[in-house]
């Protein structure tokens, strides 16, 4: 049996054990269907070991909804962590409408993918992405763009850290400013740590020793332990896009590696959310209680979502709301429409948990967002969305230079993740790179079309 089989028959076996462990154990009213949702998960993991699916992207998705379903599920009936942070919790009805919407979302996720995805998904055992590995005036440009951008850390050097070590003294700031520097220095992150790959790449073509992989990893993530601000992604998504770009290059001679990057992962965001005073908030004594509370906000759980689905009796104009959503974190447009008056959607759904103004600490769920101008049709509209997304980006990867596959990754390892955030994050991601990579490739284009000239 193939190893990708094992995996699945493992979570098909966990999931079917926690279902009837929930069924069991559950004493919370509003959750007596919470079984559904490792139900659900083991039936389509079933379908998983018959039809071995070889892309990246959906094991990625996988791993995100067995620890939203399966994981989360479990710890809720175990800890007996029922509740949340809301003054006022969400009803039955609103918690029984939750599970449901997140199964058909689910279920959308699979079916888009597979009609839409299946074909362009990352397989890192074969080579269909034919990476290229050299550029003279692409280099050019973007090699000037990194000098620039480390220019940068003469007015920004207190937003680095080295594994959240940092200036104690310094708070983080979210000036205008500040956030375009930090932007440029993720920018400039991803394109080191795509040199340097392609460094040691070119090396390993020449010469297949196994010391230029160890040499590519242990820098990579060394510069991987710089951390830009404090945002978690900053420690998910560079490890993310490194690991599939090595085992691409590299093929079996990574396996003996893999084990490093979850535990580094895992390292790296706890201790941002240390930074971040994440764990400060003990909003119970029991310790599984308190990290089912962790991973209900930071997954959208079943909690949370609920809650998110009784904003319309809140909201005034659920239209400009989600218009609101699109445009005021799209770099750019932002400065354009500020209102004074119309509210995030986010910023509803932190006054519905906390009953308070100007409390924006937790995302609202993309179900609810998009649940409140679209209702249970907001669910395959913003499926679509993303599938389309992916499928744009993941084209794009095919024959890419391989210094901008460092770029293109993360967007795509970020659209996975926007099914347990929401849009707008995305959105302000999104709007960031692109217009600076937009304006990277344009330049390298001139300057391509100038040396053809000469």
């Amino acid at each position: 049996m193939s190893k990708i089989r094992i995996f699945y028959i493992g979570l098909l076996i966990v999931s079917l054990a926690v279902t009837f462990y929930d069924i069991k154990f559950v004493a919370h009213e509003g959750y007596r269907n919470l079984f559904i949702l490792p139900l659900v998960f083991m039936f389509v993991m079933a379908i998983r070991f018959i039809y071995i699916p070889k892309g990246i992207v959906i094991k990625i998705l996988d791993l995100i909804y067995f620890t939203k379903f399966v994981i989360l599920s479990f710890l809720v009936v175990y800890s007996n962590w029922y509740e949340g942070r809301a003054v006022f919790p969400p009803q039955i009805e609103s918690l029984n409408k939750a599970l449901l919407f997140m199964v058909f979302e689910f279920l959308c996720v699979n079916i888009f993918y597979f009609f839409g995805l299946r074909k362009v998904d990352i397989n890192i055992k074969e080579n269909k992405l034919n990476l290229k590995t050299l550029d003279f005036n692409k280099d050019v440009i973007y090699k000037a763009y990194i000098i620039i951008s480390l220019a940068f850390l003469i007015y920004n050097y207190k937003s680095i850290s080295i594994l959240g070590v940092t200036h104690s003294e310094y708070t983080f700031e979210s000036n205008q400013l500040t956030i375009f520097f930090n932007i440029c220095l993720y920018i400039s992150k991803y394109l080191i740590l795509g040199y340097i790959i392609r460094y040691f790449y070119v090396k390993y073509s020449k010469n297949s020793k196994g010391i230029y992989i160890t040499y590519s990893l242990i820098i990579v993530l060394l510069i991987c332990s710089v951390f830009i601000g404090t945002n978690r992604m900053d420690a998910v998504l560079p490890i993310l896009s490194i690991f599939v770009l090595m085992n691409y290059l590299y093929k079996k001679r990574m396996h003996i590696y893999n084990f490093i990057f979850p535990i580094f992962i895992l390292f790296a965001i706890y201790t941002i959310s240390i930074v971040r005073n994440t764990f400060s908030y003990q909003i119970t004594d029991s310790k599984a209680a308190l990290i089912t509370d962790y991973i209900q906000i930071y997954m959208n759980g079943v909690y949370n979502t609920a809650i998110s689905l009784e904003l319309n009796s809140i909201s005034n104009n659920p239209i400009m709301t989600f218009t609101y959503d699109l445009i005021r974190p799209f770099l750019g447009l932002n400065f354009l429409w500020r209102s004074e008056t119309v509210k995030t959607s986010s910023e509803i759904f932190n006054y519905k948990i906390f009953g308070m103004e100007n409390h924006v600490t937790q995302i609202i769920p993309l179900i609810g967002q998009f649940h409140l101008p679209f209702g249970i049709f907001g669910i395959p509209i913003y499926v679509f969305l993303i599938t389309i997304l992916l499928y744009l980006f993941l084209k794009l990867l095919s024959g890419i230079y391989i210094i901008e596959a460092m770029i293109i990754l993360p967007i795509i390892f970020r659209l996975c993740i926007t099914y347990f955030q929401n849009i707008s994050i995305f959105i302000n991601e999104l709007s960031s790179i692109l217009i600076i990579f937009i304006v990277l490739k344009i330049t390298s284009i001139g300057l391509r079309k100038l040396t053809e000239v000469k």
